[in-house]
């Protein structure tokens, strides 16, 4: 029977996380547990508590001070320990075996040695083995005769400087296959040289000193040397930056770029573009001998010599080491965006992560590496797990083909071309929600900086031109994280069910330039549905509740009922013209900088029925809300009769059954949202 703490560190499908104590380690230690004996020498090597501590020690609300958290995931082979100190402090501790020696016992992983500094032999021997590895067995990876950019970076001009190349006046022969590397970085706000029409003929004819960049774009040059390839994509200087037709036609192509690169490298840790990250030494290379526990441990008789004492025949080594904590928290994947590195704050660079085919990732601690066939491997061998909406974007190669079936596999019914377009539209969801979380230099461009993943969606659903557009009612129009609400059938296809009672009628976007998927000038949706007049209610004297328990709308005529409601942003009131010409108090979103007016409550608004939503408890009893969007006029010169998105309300069920007649379907209008 396995240990009851920490179950041997094998894989546990039925309690793949196990939540423990010290108390609990030291117990287990004294029944003879290996593996609790191990934990516990190696987190007093590595001063995660003292020896003396005792296992009644409880801090001023009885509490045990050392929180132990132990990871056994059946799909990982990477044993990882969560310990949070006496002193609120948490340490990830992974458990592994040396490379180079056998396997302590089977599946557990294989940890390397991790490099000393970014621009080391150690480091640049981890990169050559992922990309041999990547060239040799994975085929999905394969990129076969791709259409190059516009324009590259020959890094072999001479040995101080380079030149940009026009990749249509290569030798046939090359021009048919040109590997390439591409940069993702930030640029920050310094400045940085760039190609611009008046250096544009220079820069193709004469070349320019590597010595006159800025150090990211230098380092970017000595790993594209360091890996033996020529070319280099940098947009800073393969785009013509003062040329706008230019900008936005080779913006729109950042999707084939960064997909077609034989590799992606990502300057995670340079928060402008002077700053590098070939520099300094790692901080997880830890100071020799307290980062890195190791002890002999017995192998079995099937993998060492028969009988006898431990000797090094048979015995292997069994290590532990402190693990970067932002980096490595597979029990909370969440906690990855906690301390996220410069170039994970970017609105641009998640589109360059999410659509490459394999990036090499620079961060703090050690070199990452991710492709379509690996989801993420760091030098020290252990599996990071990124975040949903990556995850899902880079796997976008295998969707592709699921979407392309029209008839379900028999082996897998949720396998059908419908059902795998909703995952993708999930995904959206995911990434638009961590997409607005990022920040851009320049507002403008916020659909630009997502386009090259719009594309892509738009490639595997069959949408029509315009989808993504940013008036009132889309998430570009919100300069702040979204929250999408979504009634998922598919996860309580029994209990849950949404009836929609409203039909869009049309939908159109104006786009600005060349790019349809880039900058808009206007957009609108035309919906036919129940649209309701009602009066905004704000509860003043708590502004600590939560916004949809602080905002409601009630019914003319109906005031017994509450809509509660979920505002987009803070509002205000403001004066708008009416269909009929006159002139009238209504609500808005709040322009950036203002305060919420005391005017608010009691103005009026406008509630779009959108649908009903079914639920079914476990006694079978059948319960209805009612979903709405909350609207007001719009406040947008030469757009009179027209409404904006404010927010989205619903009502409990209990308000439901009041309303039900009152929101009878018969009175549908044509109602156009800008």
């Amino acid at each position: 029977m396995g240990c009851t703490v920490c179950n041997n560190l094998q894989p546990d499908e039925e309690m793949p996380y196990r939540s423990t104590s010290l108390e609990a380690l030291q117990s287990s230690f004294k029944d003879g547990c290996p593996q609790c004996t191990f934990i516990l020498d190696a987190s007093t090597h590595l001063k995660l508590f003292s020896p003396s501590t005792s296992t009644s020690t409880s801090n001023s609300n009885g509490e045990n001070p050392n929180s132990i958290f132990i990871s056994l995931q059946p799909s990982s082979t990477d044993f990882t320990i969560m310990w949070t100190t006496a002193d609120k402090e948490t340490k990830y501790i992974q458990i592994y075996t040396p490379l180079g020696h056998p396997p302590a016992w089977p599946g557990i992983s294989q940890g390397l040695q991790l490099s000393p500094s970014p621009d080391s032999d150690e480091a640049f021997a981890f990169v050559k083995a992922q990309l041999q590895e990547c060239d040799d067995n994975h085929p999905t990876c394969k990129i076969v005769g791709p259409k190059p950019p516009t324009r590259l970076i020959d890094v072999n001009f001479s040995s101080e400087s380079i030149r940009l190349v026009e990749t249509a006046f290569l030798p046939p022969a090359t021009k048919s296959e040109v590997p390439y590397i591409a940069l993702s970085y930030c640029w920050g706000t310094s400045k940085t040289v760039t190609t611009v029409s008046s250096n544009y003929r220079a820069h193709k004819e004469q070349g320019f000193l590597i010595s006159s960049l800025p150090q990211t774009l230098q380092d970017a040059i000595a790993v594209t040397r360091r890996l033996n390839q020529r070319y280099l994509w940098i947009d800073a200087l393969c785009i013509i930056q003062d040329d706008l037709s230019d900008w936005e036609v080779e913006s729109a192509q950042m999707a084939t770029v960064y997909r077609n690169a034989y590799l992606t490298i990502a300057a995670g840790t340079a928060a402008s573009s002077d700053e590098g990250f070939l520099q300094g030494r790692k901080h997880a290379a830890g100071e020799p001998g307290n980062q890195v526990y190791q002890a002999l441990w017995p192998l079995t008789h099937e993998e060492g010599e028969e009988g006898g004492e431990m000797n090094v025949k048979t015995a292997t080594k069994l290590a532990a080491r402190i693990l970067p904590y932002f980096i490595h928290a597979p029990i909370h994947p969440s906690s990855m965006s906690q301390n996220p590195l410069p170039l994970d704050t970017r609105g641009w660079t998640l589109q360059e992560r999410a659509l490459s085919t394999r990036l090499l990732r620079f961060s703090t601690h050690e070199l990452s590496w991710s492709c379509l066939s690996v989801p993420w491997e760091c030098e020290c061998g252990h599996k990071e797990y990124p975040s949903p909406s990556i995850l899902s974007l880079r796997s976008l190669s295998a969707i592709s083909s699921w979407t392309s079936t029209t008839e379900p596999d028999p082996a897998d019914p949720y396998r059908d071309k419908q059902t795998q377009v909703m995952h993708l539209w999930q995904s959206w969801d995911a990434i638009v929600t961590e997409y607005n979380s990022r920040k851009l230099t320049q507002y403008l461009d916020k659909l630009p900086a997502v386009s090259g993943m719009a594309k892509v969606f738009e490639e595997l659903t069959g949408s029509s031109d315009g989808e993504y557009i940013a008036p009132s009612w889309s998430w570009a129009s919100l300069g702040r994280r979204v929250s999408i609400k979504m009634h998922n059938e598919m996860l309580y296809p029994d209990a849950r069910r949404f009836v929609p009672r409203a039909e869009v009628v049309d939908v159109e976007a104006v786009t600005v330039g060349k790019n349809p998927l880039g900058r808009v000038r206007d957009g609108w949706v035309s919906m036919k549905g129940l649209l309701k007049k009602g009066v905004l209610v704000v509860k003043e004297e708590k502004p600590e509740l939560p916004v949809e328990t602080r905002y409601s709308v009630v019914f003319e005529g109906l005031k017994s009922v509450e809509v509660r409601v979920c505002p987009d942003t803070l509002l205000e009131e403001f004066e708008v013209v009416d269909k009929d010409g006159s002139k009238k108090r209504a609500v808005r979103r709040a322009r950036e900088g203002t305060k919420e007016g005391e005017k608010v409550s009691g103005s009026e608004v406008y509630l779009f029925l959108l649908g009903n939503f079914m639920t079914i408890n476990p006694r079978k009893v059948q319960s209805i809300s009612l979903d709405f969007l909350v609207l007001g006029l719009s406040p947008r010169k030469g757009k009179t009769g027209v409404y904006e998105r404010m927010g989205y309300g619903y009502t409990e069920p209990l308000f439901t059954v009041q309303i039900e007649d009152y929101v009878d379907l018969v009175d549908q209008e044509l109602v156009t949202i800008v």
